[in-house]
């Protein structure tokens, strides 16, 4: 008898393990309608959307190191920093170049020797949005630029470069809010959930 209650309680954990597994979803990711390599997927399950923090982070134009003592990646744009560690059910942000505030999340983790980390913490820090594809399995990530000046308007195809570096072209108030208008039209096309 205490043999058939060993055997039930083992057969139970790998049914625990295969229905979890089940529940894993994997597919390709594009970055503003650039798709990724095709070795490079996200992970969904129970916990949300778990992206390869180097592949998609570098897309979106930032630098990604990492910290091997403490097992975390360190995550840079634009004077903003991001530090997230494995395990960890927080992380860290920096958007001003002065202080790291702490901030909740699901643990990073490892899969397949890569880092993957929340996508939503990925999007909080670097301002972005994204859609599935349950179709497709697609994951589209927009990723919004991020400028410390109106160069962003050449970057558009709103005016040339040659235009941008003509003095008194266009003034910062009227750069910001042509700026504020095309990103905010352009997720009302794409009808991106944040």
């Amino acid at each position: 008898m205490k043999k058939f209650l060993v055997f039930l309680a083992i057969v139970a954990i790998v049914c625990t393990f295969a229905v979890s597994a089940q529940t894993e979803e994997r597919g390709s990711i594009q970055i503003n309608n650039t798709p990724l390599s095709e070795d490079v997927y996200y992970v969904k399950g129970d916990k949300g959307f778990y992206i390869p923090v180097r592949a998609v982070c570098e897309a979106i134009g930032c630098t990604v190191d990492w910290i091997d003592e403490t097992q975390t990646v360190v995550i840079k744009r634009n004077g903003e920093e991001a530090r997230i560690q494995i395990g960890a059910e927080s992380f860290s942000f920096d958007g001003t170049g002065n202080r790291y505030i702490s901030y909740r999340c699901n643990p990073a983790t490892f899969i397949d020797g890569k880092t993957y980390a929340p996508l939503s913490v990925i999007l909080e820090c670097f301002d972005g949005a994204r859609k599935h594809f349950e179709d497709t399995g697609l994951l589209l990530i927009v990723a919004y630029p991020t400028y410390k000046d109106a160069s962003v308007l050449v970057d558009l195809g709103i005016i040339s470069q040659e235009d941008f570096e003509k003095e008194g072209y266009i003034t910062n108030a009227e750069a910001l809010k042509t700026i504020s208008v095309a990103i905010n039209s352009n997720t009302e096309k794409a009808d991106l959930a944040r």
